[in-house]
């Protein structure tokens, strides 16, 4: 999906919350032509271009431009010229050192371009004229721009200026734990040298400064490569006291300015590897590639091991020495050896510092070179020559990952005899992965497959119980009993978990039922006799504290009555949707609120997946392209959430149905066109996923089939695709198929490409004519994403520089998990917190609006959780605030109402009492968050071929494009089309980047660009 050259990134609408608010004008035109003359805005201004300029880029007010010129009236009478004298004029754009009008007139002129601008009297030499100018005079400027140097006030107070002259190589910065390599010369306003570092530079750390404050300031917004010109005020100089002579060189007198030539040469990138400063790499050569190797790769390396007194105690790969080989995570090295090792690209050459906790401990090992004494603290250099990294699920065959599967379970047993929990739940929780339900396995395997699954289940809940995780022990066991709700052991270690939480009466249950199934068990019956005495103290521990509380307090009657009508709804006989509970779709030509028939074809249905009884119902709607659906491509679209239902696609961003914006009167929200639709040029299968979501909902077997999580999803929407397309439309068979989605579903979506790709591999039928995907302000990894959004709000001035700075310095770069003991970054995170407490996340430009439905917090993209476990709250507020007409979350409450009427209801062909009231957004489900980064997808579907479009809005902070373009430079392919604005009715609409990959990445900005794919998906 590569955006050719000159193609305009336009005309398909993915507003994501962007739309254009009522009376907004949008103050733009089409790029000028050589020769067209336009007037700038309103200003009285008049631009001909005369020659093109060079890039995009064009200067800011406060920076320091260069330009030729010449000044004419209407006649031709010629009244200035820097071409006379061949001495072009520089001055700061925005000063009184020129007329008005011509600041204005540069701010929108590229390097090398030429123009001649006409000015209005009142913007020039006015009633007075001067300069060979009559009085009230219209007059012309052509104007050549020859140059600019972009100018940053760094300290934001003007006490360091800084003009760059080079502008450095890619987009890192340092931060204050990286060593610097920096070349200067300082001079007094007299042109006195009072400061100078040898030819070669001078190096060190950022957070220990270096001869003035203003050095590691300016250093801090310097990009490699960089060369600067600094204007330093006294206050971040010398000061008052200035300096004595110093190396040779004069005094400082008090107060003085400093100029700066400043040159950032390099930067070596130093690495907290284990959050606790205690395992520190510094990078001295970056490798290639994005991948590092991760746990349980085979690594290969080359180092030198020193003492602090640089005493050498081994070397491997020196000199002629075999290098070392070993497998991360396996305990083959010392621990700080195996967590660098972990972190390194290929290529890469780093210094590491280890403290004692982390190499030799508190006792004395003889090396091959030299005995380390006890409490040693060790220096490796170390080279990563080569790693092959473990192979993923997805890249084996059936066989394999049964083979890997029953291997690391065994290598799990083996640790957990000797007391290593942790690992050991390691390589079951690995095991498990290899034979996760989104495989795609035989009948023939299918037995062996869930016995492994359970076995790995319940191994990983024995080792979660001793590292007191009492959680994912929970976990864990609820997986196994939801395919065997019989099974004793599981039903035995949760009711230890939920004694050891105080969850006595969830206790109570699975250890009744586990003495019906045996009756015998002596395990059992021990754990049943602990309980009983932990309840009795619990009895005796709540009659003390409540005492008489609830004496005058009578039942009221209507309470039972409203439990047994709640029940008698719940206990619906299950034939009734038994006999519904098969695919089936019908086609909608009329919907309730819309004037007429519908001008396209509207589809909705039900697909059955999961278990011979298809006991999960999977809601769609599908839109036939408008253009020509025999030929058009197919789009599969998963909502984010997780829980949020595809009607968020279909009636606010990419679907031909919007909500006619008005104050709700208690009347059927009405129905009104999209213009931008994406279904103008590709059909769209919209799918209410996961089970829970919209009308989606779990059939026969509801404690099962409600049970979801990320895997669960991705082989729902893979089955309910090719059940889809054989049932119902195998006339799209041929049909281009892309994936897509948003929000959450930059977790999901990969992995249903990933595993369409290998069921075609494996010739399961249908086979499915897969293109690719595309990902709206994707979560893709929590470290890349989470991590972005403090740069994100400091780059948009939410927070302050000195704020930004003391979050850098205290909590290293991460923001996702904070060390409960760094009480300086806490305390910084918490002011962050503050400053965005009344921002609209999901677009920051937007009002602050209440959700018609309940809302998630912003922390849930945050960790990786069962949402339900850490905000209860939120699903179960009955009467949420109602957001105002104004309010983009209006949409939200509409929607609402139309969605739970029963005239609509008839119409989309939902099936009575499938489910309750309708929400937009099911925060509530049992949804188990499993994959943590959805990158090795990514990189897997590069190398076989498929395109993908990655866009962000640039102004969600919920997953901000900061991090979206890390980790998609994370991935190391080389750019094949360079960043550049791409252009809607003439105007910029956001920047897009294409990849060797096939990969291109957009920004989408705020608000008035709300279809801007359609040359994209009219060329797939």
């Amino acid at each position: 999906m590569r955006m050719e050259k000159g193609t305009r990134v336009s005309d398909i609408g993915v507003e994501d919350e962007l739309d254009e608010e009522p009376g907004e004008v949008i103050e733009s035109a089409p790029p000028l032509k050589v020769g067209e003359e336009r007037e700038l805005s309103n200003s009285g201004i008049k631009k001909k271009l005369l020659k093109r300029g060079l890039s995009w880029e064009t200067p800011e007010f406060g920076d320091e431009v260069t330009i030729h010129y010449v000044g004419t009236l209407l006649d031709g009478t010629e009244f200035v010229s820097t071409r006379d004298t061949d001495e072009p004029l520089t001055f700061k754009l925005g000063s009184v050192e020129v007329v008005a009008g011509l600041n204005n007139g540069v701010a929108t002129m590229r390097k090398g371009e030429c123009a001649l601008f006409t000015f209005p009297s009142e913007l020039g030499f006015g009633v007075e004229g001067g300069n060979g100018v009559p009085s009230n005079s219209v007059f012309q400027f052509e104007v050549e721009l020859v140059s600019w140097i972009t100018v940053v006030d760094v300290s934001r107070d003007g006490g360091i200026i800084k003009k760059i002259l080079n502008k450095g190589e890619r987009d890192e910065l340092p931060c204050d734990e990286d060593e610097v390599l920096v070349i200067y010369r300082v001079m007094l306003g007299d042109g006195t040298v009072v400061a100078k570092t040898p030819e070669e530079g001078i190096e060190f750390y950022v957070k220990d400064g270096h001869l003035c404050p203003a050095l590691a300031k300016a250093i801090l917004t310097m990009k490699k490569g960089e060369k600067v010109k600094l204007i330093v005020q006294p206050q971040y100089a010398f000061g008052e006291q200035g300096r004595d002579v110093n190396d040779g060189f004069q005094t400082v007198p008090p107060n003085s300015v400093l100029d700066f030539d400043l040159e950032l040469v390099s930067f070596k990138s130093v690495i907290d590897v284990c959050g606790d400063s205690k395992v520190v790499k510094k990078i001295l050569n970056e490798g290639e590639g994005g991948f590092t190797a991760n746990e349980g790769a085979t690594v290969t390396i080359s180092y030198t091991a020193r003492l602090e007194d640089g005493t050498v105690f081994e070397k491997k790969g020196i000199d002629g020495d075999q290098p070392l080989e070993f497998i991360t995570d396996e305990e083959q090295v010392i621990v700080g050896l195996d967590r660098v090792a972990a972190t390194m690209r290929k290529g890469e050459r780093a210094i590491s510092t280890i403290d004692p906790e982390y190499g030799f401990g508190r006792v004395e090992v003889k090396r091959d070179l030299a005995t380390v004494p006890a409490c040693s603290k060790l220096i490796y250099e170390v080279e990563m020559l080569d790693f092959i990294m473990e192979k993923a699920p997805w890249e084996l065959n059936n066989q394999e990952k049964i083979a890997a599967a029953g291997r690391k379970k065994e290598e799990g047993n083996l640790l957990f005899k000797t007391g290593k929990y942790q690992r050991a739940g390691k390589k079951y929780d690995k095991a498990a992965d290899y034979v996760s339900e989104d495989g795609s396995f035989a009948d023939d395997e299918q037995t062996l497959v869930k016995s492994l699954r359970v076995s790995c289940w319940l191994n990983g809940a024995a080792c979660s119980l001793k590292l007191n995780d009492l959680q994912e022990a929970i976990n864990l066991c609820s997986k196994v009993l939801d395919y065997e709700f019989h099974n004793v052991k599981a039903l035995y270690r949760r009711a230890q978990a939920y004694m050891e939480i105080g969850d006595l009466a969830s206790a109570e249950l699975d250890i009744k039922k586990a003495n019906e199934v045996d009756p015998q068990n002596r395990e059992v019956k021990l754990l049943q006799n602990k309980l009983k005495q932990l309840q009795t103290e619990s009895n005796k521990r709540d009659a003390k504290l409540y005492g008489n509380m609830f004496t005058s307090v009578t039942v009221d009657s209507s309470v039972a009555t409203k439990l047994l009508l709640t029940m008698e709804w719940l206990l619906t006989p299950v034939k009734q949707l038994a006999a519904a509970a098969v695919s089936h779709s019908s086609t909608v030509k009329f919907l309730p609120g819309f004037k007429g028939p519908l001008p396209f074809e509207l589809e909705t249905g039900y697909v059955g997946v999961d278990l011979e009884s298809e006991d999960s119902q999977i809601f769609y709607y599908f839109v036939k392209s408008e253009k020509n659906p025999e030929e058009d491509p197919l789009i599969l679209w998963l909502t984010g959430g997780p829980g949020c239902s595809a009607f968020s696609a279909l009636f606010y961003e990419i679907g031909p149905l919007n909500f006619n914006l008005v104050e709700y009167n208690g009347s059927l929200p009405t129905l009104v066109l999209n213009p931008n639709a994406w279904t103008k040029v590709a059909s769209i299968l919209f799918v209410d996923l996961p089970v829970g979501a919209g009308f989606s909902y779990a059939g026969l077997t509801p404690p099962l089939a409600s049970r979801t999580g990320d895997f669960i999803q991705i082989h729902q929407a893979t089955q309910c695709l090719r059940k889809w397309l054989m049932d119902h439309h195998p006339e799209l068979l041929s049909n281009p198929v892309y994936i897509g989605g948003d929000s959450y579903s930059g977790i999901t979506v990969p992995g249903v490409v990933q595993q369409i790709s290998n069921g075609n591999e494996e010739n399961i039928k249908p086979l499915i004519n897969l293109q690719g995907y595309i990902l709206g302000n994707p979560l893709t990894e929590s470290n890349f994403d989470g991590n972005s959004k403090i740069p994100f709000a400091h780059g948009m001035g939410l927070i302050s520089d000195e704020l930004y700075e003391s979050l850098k310095r205290t909590c290293r770069g991460q923001y996702q998990i904070i060390d409960p003991s760094n009480a300086d970054c806490l305390k910084h995170f918490q002011a962050y917190k503050k400053c965005i407490s009344g921002v609209e996340a999901s677009h920051i430009l937007n009002p602050k609006c209440p959700f018609s439905s309940p809302k998630p917090h912003v922390e849930m993209f945050d960790k990786r959780r069962s949402l339900t476990q850490h905000h209860p709250r939120h699903f179960i507020d009955p009467e949420p605030e109602l957001p105002s007409i104004h309010c983009f979350t209006y949409r939200y409450l509409l929607s609402r109402y139309w969605a739970n009427d029963k005239s609509v209801r008839k119409a989309l062909h939902i099936r009575e009492r499938s489910i309750g009231e309708w929400i937009r957004c099911n925060y509530g489900l049992n949804y188990t968050e499993e994959i943590s980064s959805s990158l090795q997808f990514h990189a897997s579907l590069s190398s076989k071929g498929f395109r993908s479009l990655i866009y962000s809005g640039d102004h969600d902070m919920i997953v901000p494009f900061v991090g979206t373009q890390a980790w998609i430079r994370s991935l190391n392919y080389s750019i094949v089309d360079d960043w550049r604005p791409w252009i809607l009715h003439g105007q910029v609409a956001g920047f897009t980047r294409t990849y060797s990959n096939k990969m291109t990445f957009a920004t989408v900005k705020a608000r008035k660009f709300l279809h801007f794919l359609f040359p994209l998906l009219e060329k797939m």
